[in-house]
């Protein structure tokens, strides 16, 4: 994405490890069972923190977007012809 979007802004985080909290956040568990037990569940909230929470200077809408993509096509989460791949 950086190559489309070429600024000195675009996807600087504003505060360190800001994005590495988001990611650990859709992990967590409560009373020992996960929050966001399935990866939808997690793919959803992944976008909703991210653009929420705002840790980029520039950007944080196309880069929730494509992490919300890249996190369920690397989970298998993905329609392809109409057809629902999981794992």
């Amino acid at each position: 994405m950086r190559d489309s979007f070429d600024t000195d802004v675009f996807g600087v985080e504003k505060e360190v490890g800001k994005v590495n909290g988001i990611i650990s956040a859709i992990y967590q568990s409560v009373f020992g069972e996960d929050a966001y037990p399935t990866i939808e569940e997690k793919a959803a909230n992944l976008l909703y923190f991210m653009t929420k929470d705002h840790p980029f200077a520039d950007g944080c809408k196309r880069i929730a977007a494509s992490l919300f993509l890249e996190f369920l096509e690397r989970n298998d989460g993905l329609l392809i012809d109409g057809i629902y791949y999981a794992a």
